[in-house]
């Protein structure tokens, strides 16, 4: 009778001992995961404009001063230039990672231009001429589905497609597929050189984009050039805008947006059918500074700084800023 009274105590003191060092791991685990910077420098002078996601928590992020392009992680903060320059600034950028090939598709603003980069080497694989630089035209945004590349034009109402057709798992289109799709419907563009359509989300066969001017949400078909408003409402069910709408970060169907001037970054969650949207959540730090593109990384927003009321010069600095979802 006296030998299980002995075991006892020593099984529960083992016990009691495993479980203190599980919980004494747990608090590492936790702090390991929340060491991510919440600020992360870009080259002096980089003047920013877009962000895309890249592979293993990384991220792209282009300038309007040379055209490079800059890859860092939101890991640990780290990163160095991929791409040096290019003929016309680089603003929309969007990351193709399929069929075996991680290819950079770029928007090239006034000059006209949609370039196409290697995502591993930062080559240049084409450069497609979509509109004439003299035409007032600005290339702003792109997106890459399974059928084309769309790209925004945010001062002419229109749309510009390169379609693959049979080559899109292998060759890149020829220069002479690209195509521009009139915009009809109820978008109307507001002003010269305003931003009207801005950041581009995809639906499958449908594009959803943000007229940054207005605030207002629109549905795409591309292959017509007609638009819908989506209309966007808030938590409690009032009319909502995106005031300054700019890049959009897409998971299914939430959409992560900068909204520039009013320095937030907001969640909009958009209905099945697309014929609605809804308001579930605005983000802001004081460490914004006219934020013009997110994105989103286990489950934090990431705002990129384009400080656009700051004179751009060489030692300007530029970050992109964590803010905690």
């Amino acid at each position: 009778m006296s030998h299980p009274r002995a075991t006892a105590p020593r099984s529960l003191a083992v016990l009691f001992a495993a479980l203190v060092a599980v919980l004494a791991f747990l608090p590492f685990s936790s702090a390991s995961a929340d060491s991510r910077p919440d600020t992360i420098p870009l080259p002096n002078g980089f003047s920013p404009e877009d962000i895309t996601a890249g592979p293993h928590h990384t991220f792209f992020t282009g300038s309007l001063a040379t055209g490079a392009i800059y890859q860092g992680s939101f890991t640990d903060g780290r990163g160095s230039v991929l791409v040096p320059s290019a003929t016309g600034p680089t603003t929309g950028l969007y990351l193709e990672r399929k069929h075996g090939h991680d290819r950079l598709w770029t928007a090239g603003g006034p000059s006209g231009q949609a370039r196409v980069y290697d995502a591993t080497t930062g080559a240049l694989l084409r450069t497609y001429q979509l509109s004439d630089p003299t035409s007032g035209t600005f290339v702003s945004d792109v997106i890459v589905t399974d059928h084309a590349a769309y790209y925004t034009d945010a001062f002419v109402q229109q749309l510009f497609v390169i379609p693959f057709g049979k080559h899109s798992h292998q060759a890149l289109p020829p220069t002479s597929a690209a195509r521009t799709v009139p915009l009809t419907g109820d978008v109307s563009y507001v002003g010269a050189n305003s931003f009207n359509l801005n950041g581009l989300a995809a639906f499958k066969d449908t594009l959803v984009s943000a007229q940054t001017v207005t605030g207002e949400l629109f549905r795409i078909d591309p292959m017509t050039g007609v638009t819908r408003q989506i209309p966007v409402m808030d938590k409690a069910g009032n009319p909502a805008t995106v005031n300054g709408a700019d890049g959009i970060a897409q998971r299914s169907s939430t959409l992560y947006m900068a909204e520039n001037f009013p320095q937030k970054l907001i969640t909009v969650k958009v209905a099945g059918d697309l014929r609605s949207a809804r308001l579930i959540d605005t983000a802001t730090s004081p460490a914004l500074d006219i934020p013009s593109s997110v994105e989103e990384d286990r489950g934090d927003l990431y705002g990129l700084n384009a400080r656009f009321t700051t004179p751009p010069g060489p030692d300007t600095t530029y970050d992109v800023v964590r803010v905690k979802n």
